[in-house]
């Protein structure tokens, strides 16, 4: 079993389950494998993301918290690796860790 498989969980759930909450401290980066996701900040809905979509990534690694809600609008997959255990994978994989700091770059760029 490769690395990365043992750090990432899938978690299945339903249609309205708040996988962030904006505020609280992120614990843990979550991956959008199937479905979509409501984006909701400061109580405002922002837009909708699905597969590939990647959240709490920085704020998880910088010890912050959540910038965002993020709520499943269906059955949703997401693939869950603790903020330790994220590092850990950056670490042993640097073109993984080159691809999350472009994708992060980006957005600081749009917004």
């Amino acid at each position: 079993m490769s690395t990365a498989a043992r750090l990432i969980d899938f978690v299945h759930v339903e249609p309205g389950t708040i996988l962030a909450r904006e505020g609280e401290v992120a614990r843990q980066i979550l991956l959008v494998t199937y479905g979509n996701v409501l984006v909701r900040h400061d109580g405002i809905d922002e837009g909708t993301a699905g597969k590939g979509a990647l959240f709490g990534e920085m704020a998880a690694l910088s010890h912050l918290r959540y910038p965002q809600t993020v709520i499943a609008l269906g059955y949703t997959e997401v693939a869950v690796i603790g903020a330790r255990d994220f590092l850990h994978l950056l670490d042993s994989a640097p073109p993984l860790a080159l691809k999350v700091l472009e994708r992060a770059a980006g957005r600081q760029r749009v917004a």
